[in-house]
């Protein structure tokens, strides 16, 4: 989660994994993302530490909750664009 009130050294981000208590302060969510390896989501309400960030990325969310993906059966994937 990140704090909404920034205080001089930086607003306090906070790893919104469960079980996970990880917290850093950073100036910017740029300095959080690329500086820091912090994962931020799109709608900036929640934010990842660099250990659980990459779980995170690119649609790999749904893995990361342990749903399950869809996948064609074997036979069904496209073998060239048309």
């Amino acid at each position: 989660m990140i704090e909404k009130s920034q205080q001089k050294a930086g607003r306090e981000y906070t790893c919104s994994e469960p079980g996970c208590e990880v917290t850093a302060k950073f100036t910017s969510i740029d300095v959080a993302r690329k500086v820091g390896g912090w994962g931020v989501s799109g709608d900036y309400k929640k934010c990842y530490c660099p250990v659980h960030a990459p779980l995170h990325r690119r649609g790999a969310a749904k893995k990361a909750k342990g749903a399950n993906v869809l996948q064609l059966p074997p036979g069904w994937e496209q073998l060239k664009l048309i």
